[in-house]
């Protein structure tokens, strides 16, 4: 199963979206707030890919029959590694993108990981203040 992810701003309802083989090279062409998407989609593209490639082989491992206990461990060690990335790439664009709606979202992902008020609230007042009043 593939799936094209998208978001229809209200105001820019235009939407084109053009399915593609391979399917991961489809496009959507949209409003303000696709294009602000697609800004964190790609932004994080790099550790989505790496993630489902280990994903994949800790699945693998899974249903494997002799199940490899070690290379399970390791595997899972990987993508912790890759989450850690994940989160602080996150961080990187909160900053770097105080006025994209998706930092807001990006504050909330990175906030479920465990990270302190201490953390999270220097992250949050980088946020534009029209994103601050919208969490």
């Amino acid at each position: 199963m593939q799936r094209l992810t998208f978001y229809v701003d209200p105001l820019e309802a235009n939407t084109e979206i053009v399915i593609k083989d391979p399917f991961e090279s489809s496009i959507v062409k949209g409003g303000q707030l696709q294009a602000a998407y697609r800004k964190y989609q790609d932004y994080l593209h790099s550790y989505e890919q790496q993630l489902i490639t280990q994903q994949s082989k800790r699945a693998d491992l899974y249903q494997d029959k002799s199940r490899n206990e070690e290379a399970l461990r390791q595997v899972s060690t990987e993508i912790e590694k890759i989450e850690e990335l994940r989160v602080q790439a996150q961080r990187k664009f909160i900053v770097e993108n105080p006025d994209n709606y998706f930092s807001l979202l990006a504050l909330q992902e990175v906030a479920r990981h465990g990270s302190d008020v201490s953390q999270i609230e220097p992250l949050f007042l980088k946020l534009s203040v029209d994103l601050q009043k919208q969490q």
